[in-house]
């Protein structure tokens, strides 16, 4: 499905058009790399740096980047009032967003507020003076959005990676200088964290997108990271002082409770599907209860493990986007990776190699009665992790996930009644 941004690039109150009309690009919203290729495309496009503000939807398929010049030469060219643009839907949206820009509103994230590059720059180039290196050039923007900010920095020795999380997850910085002390090998190399402020400073890694992982990245993950949670037990408390929420049975269980009273989400579901859903509330809080009934502890969770957060060339492997991250039940990371994405080997295969070590550490568990009942449960777990995004995210800015609450909501009744057989 193709969609097409309007790119604003905004200054001095004008903005940049050709032939009378933003300029605009459309983006194949089905391939996922682009979901962060499109902010380099509309920077590029008009050779800004920075979104002033968040996407826009201007409606279905169409959206608004309102960018600007912080480093680079603005550009010649016709620049306009943006009330002057032929497109009414654009200007309405311009209209409310523009003095936003001096007066943010509540929850918008920390990188669209005045002087934040600012801010990110001086840190960066302390942080790399440590370390003998200076930045050469413009903080490029890779994707900003209302969870997170990730810039590419060129280096005299190469690019290096900046990550700057929103409030309800700035715990990521903490957590993962945690996890990089005690397993080097198996996150991004860091250069410099801020815990308080929720930024990372990292190296490259090779192998992160989909056009360049090594083949065989998912067989290497699943039978590693089971490893990497058993070991993970001797660091809970550090990792819970560090920023990780603790999401165990009775939180996962409040944590659903609460989608399926009030989310928003609840509207998209037909009276039938409501229904359903209201009939096995009471089962799905039963079987998060069995789960950790099942004799294996709570440990380092990713949260959202899948190949798309993960680096691999073919001998290193390296588990990134730790926004997620918590302390859980371990089953519903290999449960996750297994039937995230149906183009691997078989999901049992996968599982298989992920529960290996906890069967050999945890002989006397029922391990499998957990497989049969993490399809319930990480439909609860993921149903709260979007519903908590949801209430951390400016109105605006919703139909980013919009629908994944609803998708998941939809699931649940089928998934109990097969956890029942």
């Amino acid at each position: 499905m193709s969609a097409v941004a309007h790119v604003a690039l905004l200054h001095d109150g004008k903005v940049l058009v050709i032939d009378g009309r933003l300029p605009e690009l459309e983006v194949d919203e089905d391939v996922a790399e682009h979901e962060d290729e499109r902010f380099t495309w509309a920077l590029d496009l008009v050779a800004a740096d920075v979104y002033l503000a968040p996407m826009l939807r201007v409606e279905k398929d169409r959206y608004l980047d309102i960018v600007g010049c912080r480093a680079l030469p603005v550009p010649d060219g016709t620049w306009v009032t943006p009330t002057e643009l032929a497109d009414p839907a654009v200007v309405e949206l311009m209209a409310r967003t523009l003095p936003e820009l001096d007066e943010p509103p509540t929850l918008r994230p920390a990188w669209f507020h005045r002087g934040w590059y600012d801010e990110v720059e001086a840190w960066v180039d302390g942080e790399l003076a440590v370390t003998g290196r200076r930045r050469t050039g413009v903080m490029r923007v890779s994707r900003v959005w209302s969870i997170s900010a990730v810039l590419r920095i060129p280096t005299d020795t190469g690019d290096v990676w900046f990550k700057g999380s929103c409030d309800l997850f700035r715990g990521e910085a903490g957590l993962h200088r945690v996890l990089a002390e005690h397993f080097p090998d198996v996150v991004p190399e860091l250069i410099a964290t801020d815990d308080s402020r929720g930024w990372l400073l990292m190296e490259p890694m090779r192998g992160a997108g989909e056009s360049d992982r090594a083949p065989g990245a998912d067989v290497a993950l699943a039978a590693r990271w089971g490893d990497v949670q058993l070991a993970s037990l001797e660091i809970i408390d550090e990792l819970l002082a560090a920023g990780a929420p603790l999401r165990g049975a009775d939180v996962t269980v409040a944590g659903y409770r609460r989608v399926v009273s009030e989310s928003r989400e609840l509207a998209q579901l037909t009276p039938e599907e409501r229904t359903a859903l209201t009939a096995v509330t009471d089962e799905v809080e039963q079987m998060v209860h069995e789960l950790w009934d099942c004799g294996l502890p709570n440990t380092l969770d990713h949260g959202d493990l899948h190949l798309g957060n993960v680096a691999y060339d073919g001998s290193v492997l390296r588990v990134f986007d730790l926004t997620d991250a918590c302390v859980s039940h371990p089953i519903l990371d290999g449960y996750h990776l297994a039937h995230f994405d149906d183009r691997r080997p078989s999901e049992s295969a996968l599982f298989a190699a992920f529960a290996q070590p906890w069967r050999e550490a945890f002989p006397d568990a029922q391990v499998d009665r957990a497989a049969e009942l993490a399809p319930v449960v990480n439909l609860a777990f993921q149903a709260d992790t979007f519903h908590r995004i949801a209430l951390a995210t400016e109105p605006a800015s919703a139909f980013e996930l919009g629908g994944v609450v609803a998708y998941l909501l939809r699931k649940v009744p089928a998934a109990v009644a097969e956890a029942r057989r």
